[in-house]
């Protein structure tokens, strides 16, 4: 499903791939750290609909 390539002490590049947007962002939440999405600008909005989603669901 994906690779991870150090970038330096703090950071690390991760590459997935999946034939469904919803399993990297699973991923991604269970690893329980911040990260940043870079790419491919659908992945992007559907990053930001889930969080979105969260922050409705807590009433924020």
């Amino acid at each position: 499903m994906g690779d991870g390539r150090e970038v330096d002490e703090q950071w690390c590049r991760v590459r997935m791939t999946s034939h469904t947007l919803d399993r990297p962002t699973q991923a991604l939440g269970n690893v329980g750290a911040e990260f940043e999405v870079l790419g491919p600008p659908e992945y992007v909005d559907f990053v930001r609909e889930w969080a979105a989603r969260f922050t409705r669901a807590t009433g924020s």
